[in-house]
């Protein structure tokens, strides 16, 4: 796997989720699953939230934020049949306010991708939230 290291262009995420697929191409054991790693934190310390995690702050479901996102604040776009796992891109402007975290797919076997926001970006969200109940 040392060639893996050795790949330009590729960050330190993406080396590792390849080397963890071909260790498990090779001997059937995801080397994270072992470790208990089932996603690969982001080079920053930013506190990244799920679109669920997002509208459980304001009362919305994580598939009404995904809509707000992408339809009001215009920080994404539908990508269906993305083979990165994620239904869902960044815009220009939603760089400013997202990342996409790798994950080890379930069973080891690939990885995928996952849209997550900064916390920053619940300002968004606030003029259609819902009071609490």
């Amino acid at each position: 796997m040392n060639v893996v290291a050795l790949l330009p262009n590729v960050d330190e995420n993406q080396k590792l989720l390849m080397a963890a697929r071909g260790t498990h191409a090779l001997c059937g054991i995801n080397p994270l699953e072992v470790m208990g790693y089932t996603a690969i934190p982001a080079a920053t310390q930013d506190n990244y939230l799920t679109p669920t995690e997002l509208g459980h702050q304001v009362g919305l479901s994580g598939r009404r934020v995904n809509q707000i996102l992408c339809e009001e604040a215009h920080l994404q776009v539908h990508t269906p049949g993305s083979s990165s796992g994620s239904g869902w891109s960044m815009t220009e402007k939603g760089l400013a306010f997202g990342k996409m975290f790798d994950s080890t797919r379930k069973g080891g076997k690939g990885s995928q991708q996952q849209l997550k926001w900064k916390p920053s970006a619940i300002e968004f969200l606030r003029p259609f939230a819902n009071p609490p109940a």
